[in-house]
């Protein structure tokens, strides 16, 4: 299995079982470092909907009652498996951290999202992830739109804001 993304690069690669088994191995050392409850720690994104191709960059969510309880003793857990916090690590009601392949941190393999359990980002986030999996059009729908913006877009930025109006609707229907 190969993971990995250099940068603002897009690179989609085909669905990979393998990126199921990187997950749980990564759940199971969250959980034994943080102490964090097996249900809060969910895996999301495009590596997480079978069937279609992907950045080969894991997306973990975990949800905690409130971005207020990060702290350092948390981040420093994390750090330990090699997750540290983006530059940009607040946006849209999360803090993300990222691991790399080594420290020069060119190349980005998993991102750990905080979100809010109770919060709206929790729930769109395992919505979009349950409802493209139960559903083969959607899937379709999105595959398509991602492999358009690959082929368009070279920057991440670009690539993301791409499939914004997808992601929003498939989100409008979690109510």
């Amino acid at each position: 299995m190969t993971l990995g993304v250099k940068g603002p690069e897009v690179k989609l690669i085909e669905h990979n079982e393998s990126w199921a088994t990187e997950f749980q191995n990564v759940k199971e050392a969250l959980i034994s470092i943080t102490g964090i409850a097996e249900e809060c720690v969910q895996h999301i994104g495009s590596t997480a909907i079978q069937e279609i191709t992907a950045k080969p960059i894991i997306d973990i969510a975990i949800g905690i009652d409130s971005l207020n309880d990060i702290n350092d003793k948390l981040t420093s857990q994390l750090k330990t498996l090699g997750f540290i916090p983006m530059r940009r690590q607040m946006m849209e009601g999360r803090f993300i951290l990222a691991k790399y392949t080594d420290d020069t941190k060119q190349v980005k393999t998993h991102y750990i999202h905080f979100v809010e359990l109770k919060g709206r980002a929790w729930s769109d986030l395992l919505f979009f992830r349950d409802h493209l999996n139960q559903n083969q059009q959607a899937r379709v729908e999105y595959a398509a739109i991602k492999q358009h913006a690959a082929e368009k877009y070279n920057h991440i930025e670009q690539y993301t804001n791409a499939k914004e109006d997808f992601v929003k609707n498939i989100y409008a229907l979690n109510n």
